[in-house]
């Protein structure tokens, strides 16, 4: 019985999406290395993913705003994410 209920505890964690650290650090590259690849080659990408991760895991609004930021920009150009994700990045990535 205490077995099935750690399953149903590690499963109800995994899905809880933003919230899941695996997902935060997804997020978090996903922006990161996109602002690198868009606007600044020297970009500090460690500084700014372990600065992602920290505000997504105390701020909730933040953990939000980046998982909106990453799936927006997720298909989408360097001009295109500028122009259609500017809302949901501009708080996250400097």
């Amino acid at each position: 019985m205490i077995r099935l209920f750690s399953v149903v505890v590690f499963a109800a964690v995994l899905r809880t999406g933003a919230c899941n650290p695996v997902d935060v650090a997804i997020d978090c590259h996903a922006i990161c290395a996109r602002y690198q690849t868009c606007f600044d080659k020297a970009y500090d990408l460690g500084k700014c993913e372990t600065s992602c991760r920290e505000h997504a895991t105390t701020d909730d609004k933040y953990r939000h705003r980046a998982d909106e930021c990453s799936a927006c920009i997720d298909d989408r150009t360097c001009a295109g994410a500028v122009f259609k994700c500017a809302g949901p990045c501009t708080t996250v990535v400097p």
